[in-house]
């Protein structure tokens, strides 16, 4: 299998070589359901197949991880969630080791704010997910 990268604003995207991420955690999460209907087009935008939303949303993750205000965008977003759908993804280990530690961070940042919540690797899945659409329209 020949390795793929997609570029978009002069910026290598997706996973450069699909090959190596066979070892794969199946995560099952909730979205707020206009987000769900509206995620085919958003990844067809950003040059993503129909069949690469766990791409997608793995590449949401480490974008979301990498912004230093990331942790209130979370917070924020798992107290304002409305209607909701049950959705799934495959993660590499890689984004889940990620996840984990970033759950335990938010977990951490709750109580300093005096919101305490219950861990959730969700809340961040949704976060990265809704801040694609808000970043980008």
């Amino acid at each position: 299998m020949k390795a793929r990268q997609l570029i978009r604003e002069g910026v290598v995207a997706g996973i450069a070589n699909k090959e190596k991420s066979t070892n794969k955690v199946h995560l099952r999460f909730r979205q707020p359901k206009g987000i769900k209907e509206k995620l085919p087009l958003k990844m067809v935008e950003e040059g993503y197949g129909l069949k690469e939303k766990s791409l997608w949303i793995q590449d949401a993750i480490r974008e979301l991880l990498e912004d230093k205000y990331w942790k209130p965008m979370a917070l924020e977003l798992m107290w304002s969630i409305g209607d909701t759908v049950n959705d799934g993804v495959y993660l590499t280990v890689e984004v889940q080791e990620m996840l984990d530690k970033a759950a335990d961070e938010l977990v951490e940042y709750a109580d300093k704010e005096e919101r305490p919540m219950r861990r959730s690797v969700s809340s961040i899945i949704r976060a990265a997910i809704t801040r694609k659409f808000i970043d980008r329209g």
